[in-house]
């Protein structure tokens, strides 16, 4: 019938135009800012370690399985260190992830509206944006989470041997991958304690014989941890999930296009986040009461709860808060589809027009405000700019010192002039009146970067990196060398809004 034939059409246009936009949203900017701390990690593990340095190096971070790095330097090696080559590697995971994606729909019997919604759900939020373009493990993550849970209902509907392998096999990437990906296989084991008994036997020993393949890391973590200062110098920082960090969560579920760029901005944009969220929690407690029995609705509630109650219980439980939105990536897909199935089975019809209409005008005014607002200017990406400028300033030098007062900027430093062998990078620990962010250290493992304390800071010609609100000749760092003797050069700033990146010629 041509009414059907027209029915398919816009269906398969929406189903285009929603892929086309979640693409196109991975492309966007991607090459606007530079790299950052973590990133530099990355690239600096991936590139400048062969295989089994590799591993040694990775291990003593003790916060992240080894296999992202790995895929990382078969990237580099492919094409390369430039910024877009990099950021290729995050974006190609992010939009594979679009393949089981839609194999799970079909698996969960979605319709073609369901599915066009889920994915401009997927495509818009601000988040899930973000961490599709950094070069760190979470694209990989959010993309091996869909395999496993599209091979989990897979195995649930066909009961295929060779489905239960290949699950497997996705999950001891998973788990390789980042840590939280255990608890997506925690979720699969719940559903089955749940609903599908018949196979528990089955699923507890693949969760043992994953366990056994990681035992090897596991116990290489601990010993690196016993060598080391454990976690309370990489995470020992982060403070246990409040209500308000947990609402801040919720809302980042419902954020077309925002994202915090930096820590002086507001975590979420509440004039758009609050009623997105307002509409999408209503349809979804709307189904609660009237597909209560569905079970489609409910094995997608699990993949979204059991990850946030465990990650949420285990912070306050353990010593160490092991919170981060970044981590619970692995919930933003089956929480998008279980409100694309709420969404779709609102009744009666007017109210699901109106509710799609209120979300398309929120999803506008979003994209109307990030694409209006101005972009911050890291000033992480000064130093390597101002290194460039000391460098040929200084042409008739053949070494060149420069002494940072923070792991942050000394890496950056390090990173932004590794090729040169002139160069030589000091960190300086603990100077009165240069306060240090704490979540930032070099990595263990790393000498390139020598540390020291004030009392090393000697010479007849250095430079100083150092950054503050403004230039003030009574800073306690200007104040401490022109006590000793030394005369100032003209500094090399980067402005960064509230901000300044300063690099200054120092000499007798």
């Amino acid at each position: 019938m041509p009414f059907d034939k027209n029915n398919k059409f816009f269906s398969q246009f929406g189903l285009f135009f929603a892929v086309a936009l979640y693409v196109a949203m991975r492309f966007w900017g991607l090459t606007d800012s530079c790299l950052w701390f973590d990133e530099i990690f990355s690239v600096h593990a991936a590139n400048h370690h062969p295989p089994n340095a590799l591993l040694d190096f990775v291990v003593q971070d003790l916060i992240h399985p080894p296999l992202f790095y790995i895929w990382l330097k078969f990237w580099i090696l492919a094409g390369g260190e430039s910024l877009l080559w990099l950021r290729l590697f995050p974006v190609f995971f992010s939009i594979l992830a679009l393949v089981p994606l839609l194999l799970l729909c079909r698996e969960l019997k979605f319709s073609a509206t369901e599915k066009i919604t889920t994915i401009t759900l997927l495509a818009v939020n601000g988040l899930l944006v973000k961490y599709s373009q950094e070069v760190r493990m979470y694209s990989v993550l959010f993309c091996l989470s869909l395999f496993s849970i599209w091979l989990f209902v897979r195995f649930l509907n066909t009961t295929r041997k060779s489905t239960f392998f290949w699950l497997f096999f996705v999950n001891l990437l998973l788990i390789y991958t980042h840590y939280f990906g255990w608890l997506v296989v925690v979720s699969e084991l719940s559903a089955i304690l749940l609903w599908r008994r018949e196979f528990l036997k089955r699923f507890v020993a693949g969760f043992l014989f994953l366990a056994i393949c990681f035992a090897p890391w596991a116990f290489a973590v601990v010993k690196a941890a016993q060598a080391n200062a454990g976690l309370k110098q990489n995470i020992g920082w982060a403070a246990k999930p409040t209500l308000a960090k947990l609402l801040s969560f919720v809302f980042s579920l419902h954020e077309p296009f925002y994202y915090q760029q930096n820590n002086l901005e507001a975590p979420n944009l509440f004039l758009i986040s609050l009623p997105f969220a307002f509409i999408c929690i209503s349809a979804m407690i709307f189904s609660l009461f009237v597909e209560k029995e569905n079970f489609v609705f409910r094995l997608l509630a699990i993949f979204v709860l059991v990850p946030v109650v465990v990650a949420f219980v285990a912070s306050w439980l353990l010593p160490y808060s092991v919170w981060g939105i970044r981590h619970l990536i692995i919930i933003f897909a089956p929480y998008s589809l279980l409100v694309a199935f709420a969404l779709n089975r609102l009744r009666p019809v007017g109210v699901k027009i109106a509710a799609f209409g209120l979300l398309a005008g929120l999803i506008l005014a979003g994209c109307a405000f990030h694409f209006g607002r101005t972009k911050n200017i890291n000033i992480w990406c000064g130093w390597e700019e101002l290194a460039k400028q000391a460098i040929k300033n200084e042409t008739a030098v053949e070494n060149l010192t420069i002494y940072a007062f923070e792991d942050l900027v000394a890496y950056h430093l390090w990173f932004a002039t590794k090729t040169s062998d002139r160069i030589r990078i000091v960190a300086i620990k603990d100077f009165p009146g240069i306060e240090e962010d704490k979540a930032y250290f070099l990595p263990r493992g790393f000498d390139e970067v020598r540390v020291t304390d004030k009392n090393a800071l000697a010479g007849d010609r250095f430079w100083i990196a150092f950054r503050n609100k403004n230039w003030n000749p009574q800073h306690p760092l200007l104040q401490d060398l022109t006590a000793r003797g030394y005369k100032l050069g003209e500094p090399l700033e980067f402005n960064a809004q509230i901000e300044r990146a300063f690099l200054v010629k120092v000499e007798k």
